[in-house]
């Protein structure tokens, strides 16, 4: 046992004697050398590598200087990721440019509620966050225990701990996507006489002893292998997932002229105010264009946005649909949004936001599609940052309801829409002779009527547009009365009757009129009455005779209303 303790004591002693000339023997006997590994084996280079923003890291520990030691770890580690080629990395200069002209200055901090756009204005993908939670130097006063601390102590034994947690923050969606915790401690002999570190000059005032060169070289290799070894899962996550990026899936069967017309309507509040220009709806409207749909212009929309009847269609999808024909579209997606505050980092104040919002089909009240996005908006305005969050969140719900409308709803191109006629100077007499000139048109399905004193309101189904129903209206007037198209809306006609031809004119219009209608659904029912150039001719005659004896009607070959209105039953059955 004392032989045991003389032979220690003796290879002490010529520590002792070796640290005047150096001190690296000494850390070898006293502790082992740190075997460091270098950073992993170097990715390729590639266009498909994610693109990371280091932000400063965060201080929370010992008395060190915030801004050198944040800076200093942050431009290691860039340093350090650089060389593993592995990803595309935004310049620290760079960064710390936009994170001032955003207001957020380089001391201030960051979390993942500012990494949308952080993210948009960097145009990285991913974002890298620190915080220190331990930095210490000091000397070792029991490193080895028993006779050992003393002496340690003499030769001048440093112990370093260095600790931090790490997060990899969706610059997209502000999700955090890794977080782990990163702790080194290392005792070792001798002060920093040169050399960098990640091509950094090592001593100042962020560190002096080799002992924190040590854990602080540990500690960021360790965090290069964390995000290097899981650099094919932040490829994915790069990739939009559903919902984040813009929808793939073809819209082409729904897309202008022939697809269905899309009325948006969501009224937004920033938590104890309305918001006069919705962003959400404004996003939802753009991506729907984008992808060829044709949608109620907006400033349609914006006089009765905010009225009861708007927002009590919200939770009503039969009052929803009534307020779609109204505008004459065959789906409205209608629902409501608000953002607020969140909190304020320095200048700059960070907003969420919700949109919840129903796809209802018109002519049934159907619901054809629902759901809820949020989303995170920053700006150094209040207001703006809401906005931001509202956009982002309209924009999820776009690519939403655009996937499921196209890929899982079929739409009959051919579906009737309720529009009103308004009639004006007409008597009685007259709104019959209109309204069975309208019935006449090809595509009128159903109408209904109300007169009251010289004016008169038709609702009229009709499988097309207001403006296609106008111009049959116009060219193919079997009523004898002349009229004037006073207005147009989307799904309103206004109509002036300014008087009556002769009684010869009248009988003569409608008869032609007569005869080439007659002509044209003849061919409809397979029948062959001639060229439909609106003259009676002996195919004609013989056609009408034909379609009279299988229709078990008096065969006389003459056209007549009566005929007219059994032909129109005949093709819509």
């Amino acid at each position: 046992m004392m032989k045991s303790k003389l032979a220690l004591l003796l290879d002490v002693m010529i520590a002792l004697l070796l640290s005047v000339q150096g001190c690296s023997r000494v850390s070898e006997m006293v502790s082992p050398s740190s075997e460091v590994e270098q950073p992993l084996a170097t990715c390729q280079p590639s266009s498909t590598q994610p693109t990371l923003a280091v932000m400063d890291f965060e201080f929370t520990a010992g008395k060190h200087s915030k801004s050198e030691l944040a800076g200093g770890l942050s431009d290691m580690l860039i340093n350090a990721l650089v060389e593993t080629q592995c990803f595309r990395v935004v310049e620290r200069s760079r960064l710390q440019e936009i994170l001032q002209e955003i207001g957020l200055g380089a001391g201030g901090t960051m979390d993942p509620s500012t990494a949308p756009s952080l993210g948009k204005l960097t145009g990285a993908q991913l974002l890298v966050m620190g915080t220190v939670t331990e930095f210490e130097e000091g000397e070792s006063g029991s490193v080895g225990g028993g006779i050992l601390g003393p002496i340690a102590a003499a030769v001048g034994i440093k112990t370093a701990h260095i600790g931090f947690t790490l997060r990899i923050v969706d610059a997209t969606s502000g999700v955090i996507v890794t977080s782990k915790s990163v702790d080194k401690k290392v005792s070792k002999a001798g002060l920093i006489a040169g050399g960098s570190l990640f091509g950094l000059s090592g001593g100042g005032t962020l560190f002096k002893s080799k002992a924190m060169q040590d854990a602080m070289e540990q500690a960021l290799i360790e965090t290069v292998a964390i995000i290097a070894n899981q650099r094919e899962r932040f490829a994915a996550v790069t990739q939009a997932p559903p919902g984040e990026g813009d929808s793939q899936v073809d819209c082409s069967q729904l897309a202008a002229p022939m697809g269905p017309r899309f009325m948006v309507v969501i009224p937004e509040v920033h938590i104890s105010r309305r918001v006069p220009d919705p962003a959400g709806e404004t996003e939802i409207i753009r991506k729907f264009l984008e992808k060829g749909l044709t949608v109620v212009d907006q400033q349609q929309i914006a006089a009765i946005r905010n009225q009861e009847k708007v927002l009590n269609a919200v939770n009503n999808p039969q009052a929803a649909a009534a307020l779609g024909i109204e505008f004459g579209a065959d789906v409205i997606v209608i629902g409501e949004a608000f953002s607020e505050f969140a909190e304020r980092k320095e200048t700059l104040v960070s907003c969420r936001a919700r949109i919840e919002a129903k796809a209802i089909q018109t002519s049934t009240g159907r619901i054809l599609a629902t759901n809820g996005m949020e989303a995170g908006g920053a700006d150094i305005s209040e207001l703006i940052a809401g906005k931001a969050a509202l956009r982002n969140a309209g924009g999820r719900l776009a690519n939403y309801f655009i996937t499921q409308l196209c890929e899982n709803v079929t739409f009959d191109r051919h579906q009737p829409s309720v529009i009103e006629i308004s009639l004006t100077n007409v008597n009685f007499r007259q709104v019959q002779r209109f309204v069975s000139s309208v019935e006449l048109l090809s595509g009128v399905q159903k109408t209904q009527q109300q007169v009251t004193g010289n004016t008169a309101r038709l609702q009229v189904q009709y499988a097309g547009s207001a403006e296609e129903l106008a111009t049959l209206i116009t060219e193919n007037n079997s009523s004898g009365l002349q009229f004037e198209l006073t207005g147009l809306s989307a799904n309103k006609i206004n109509v002036t009757v300014t008087g009556e031809g002769s009684h010869q004119q009248q009988e003569s219009l409608s008869q032609k009129e007569l005869v080439r209608l007659i002509q044209t659904f003849l061919t409809k029912l397979g029948y062959e009455p001639g060229p439909a150039d609106g003259l009676m001719g002996g195919k004609t005659e013989a056609a009408i005779k034909e379609y009279q004896q299988d229709a078990n009607l008096p065969v006389d070959g003459k056209p007549s209303m009566a005929l007219l209105q059994s032909m129109k039953s005949h093709i819509q059955r």
